[in-house]
């Protein structure tokens, strides 16, 4: 797993009150983030935002949170007897218009919660004709729900700036069925069946000539929304640019890859073994990590002077 590329963080730049005002929101919702970042530029195509609640003073900041937010570039297709076993070949699920705010992410996760299928624009076709009821019951097809998982993209650098890779899974049973199947479905390793993967970025991007404070090089590739504890004119002193950078980081670090199955009988298989054997459920750690803060040096203890 090896670090983003180190370039990025060597900056040295102070952040002004004027610089920390514009990242930040009344709060971590959808329309406050969109709001932050669409003052530096974005136009409301998928992607990624870290948003980082300060302490009451403004000098700390908790654990981070992933926010997904835009339209999602493609329309999803995918054969519906890939998701259920029982479905005619020419069976179709299309997913439209897909707003990834649908997926809401836990603190200190990159992976979100299910989503049932009602927060999603979907229709199964076979042919031209959109499936009813009655013929999707014939088939096999019931209450589905998603989940987006999302990893450091390996392509993250000073040429492309920070990007993760989103991986949007689907699962043949309701949200709540998911969570009541097992302890271990709250993992992001938990397998599914892939609907769509690609690359986002994460905004508002910073550094040198970036849209983040003017430009400066701060020493963090990201600018995160920030939710102050505070109004900054009355902090007795704001969260450090190195602090900030870190935060952002240890949530970043906690992504991962999924478990994938090819087809509704692989998948039922995965689970089953999980079921008998949960230790089995492994994470597979992302590509792409962001570098850990080098710690301070020791101090070394005074020499003592020889006694005459």
């Amino acid at each position: 797993m090896p670090d983003i590329d180190r370039q990025l963080f060597g900056g040295k730049d102070n952040l002004s009150e004027n610089d920390l005002k514009s990242l930040s929101a009344e709060d971590l919702s959808i329309r406050a983030t969109g709001e932050v970042l669409r003052r530096f530029g974005w136009e409301g195509r998928s992607a990624a935002a870290v948003g980082l609640k300060l302490s009451p003073d403004n000098t700390t900041a908790a654990a981070g949170r992933l926010i997904l937010l835009g339209v999602w570039d493609q329309k999803i297709k995918i054969q519906a007897k890939k998701i259920f076993g029982q479905a005619d070949e020419d069976t179709v699920l299309e997913i439209s218009e897909l707003d990834l705010a649908v997926f809401r992410c836990r603190e200190g996760e990159m992976w979100s919660r299910y989503t049932p299928q009602e927060a999603l624009k979907y229709e199964f076709y076979q042919g031209e004709k959109v499936l009813d009821d009655d013929a999707k019951q014939t088939q096999g097809i019931s209450e589905f729900c998603v989940r987006a998982v999302a990893q450091l993209a390996k392509g993250c650098g000073p040429r492309y700036g920070i990007w993760v890779q989103l991986a949007i899974m689907v699962y043949p049973i309701s949200d709540g069925e998911m969570m009541q199947l097992a302890e271990q479905t709250s993992n992001p390793a938990w397998p599914g069946i892939r609907l769509a993967e690609g690359e986002i970025p994460v905004l508002p991007t910073a550094g040198k000539g970036k849209e983040v404070a003017g430009g400066k090089d701060w020493g963090c590739p990201v600018g995160p929304v920030l939710v102050p504890g505070t109004p900054w004119e009355a902090a007795p002193g704001p969260i450090s640019e190195q602090d900030i950078s870190d935060a952002c980081g240890a949530l970043l670090n906690t992504g991962c890859g999924v478990e994938a199955a090819a087809s509704a009988d692989s998948l039922q298989k995965k689970w089953n073994s999980l079921l008998e054997n949960p230790d089995r459920l492994t994470v597979r750690r992302p590509d792409k990590t962001w570098p850990k803060r080098a710690p301070a040096p020791e101090k070394q203890p005074a020499k003592k002077g020889n006694n005459i």
